[in-house]
């Protein structure tokens, strides 16, 4: 139906590591949350992009654990988790104990990844949130989007759309986790090649936020 946030979930190394690129993982040991998470998928997609793949010694655990084992040293590399630019608390948390670096992505290799598989998105995080000086950050990212099951009818979605994106007052109110929800960026963030449901349709259509290359559902 639409985007609600974006997660950047993009390789990150303690600070004082030797790891300077994406390609330094090649070896080294990579924790990027339980497998078969979202996360992992991102990572495994944006190391076949950029012919790593293979090189990469894999293990997994909880965010937990994955935070916890980089900074006691047992893991080379975890995933940030910061939602559209702020850090999550466990990632405040480590940060308090731990400096980190996030490893630089380039717009060519995040184009790569995303043809690969259209749920990879880049997004920028500001270089201040993760302890760093300079310009904003390009992340690996992956996009919070409300789905619903195909038996929701037009009437029901499209008043759900409505509800929520005519009192974005209230919305937002509700915490900082929702500080993102906008009908631009829930239409912009979507997955490409997953079907929009009608309702979630009509509402963009009408508001002009309809793209080329989204696919209205039957």
């Amino acid at each position: 139906m639409f985007a609600y946030t974006l997660f950047n979930c993009t390789p990150m190394v303690r600070a004082d590591s030797d790891i300077r690129t994406i390609e330094d993982l090649v070896g080294r040991r990579v924790m990027p949350s339980p497998s078969g998470s979202s996360t992992a998928v991102l990572f495994e997609v944006l190391f076949e992009a950029a012919g790593i793949l293979d090189g990469i010694d894999w293990t997994y655990g909880s965010w937990r654990e994955s935070y916890d084992a980089l900074r006691a040293g047992a893991v080379d590399c975890i995933p940030s988790l910061l939602t559209n630019g702020r850090p999550s608390p466990l990632m405040t948390e480590l940060m308090a104990l731990q400096e980190v670096r996030i490893l630089p992505i380039s717009e060519e290799l995040m184009a790569a990844a995303a043809a690969i598989n259209g749920g990879a998105r880049p997004g920028l995080i500001p270089a201040a949130a993760v302890g760093a000086e300079g310009e904003d950050i390009l992340t690996t990212s992956f996009s919070g989007v409300l789905a619903v099951a195909p038996e929701v009818t037009e009437e029901v979605a499209y008043t759900v759309m409505t509800a929520i994106f005519d009192n974005l007052d209230e919305v937002h109110a509700l915490g900082v986790q929702f500080a993102d929800i906008a009908p631009d960026f829930g239409a912009a963030n979507l997955v490409s090649g997953y079907p929009v449901h009608k309702g979630a349709a009509r509402f963009f259509k009408e508001r002009g936020l309809w793209q080329d290359g989204m696919v209205e559902a039957d």
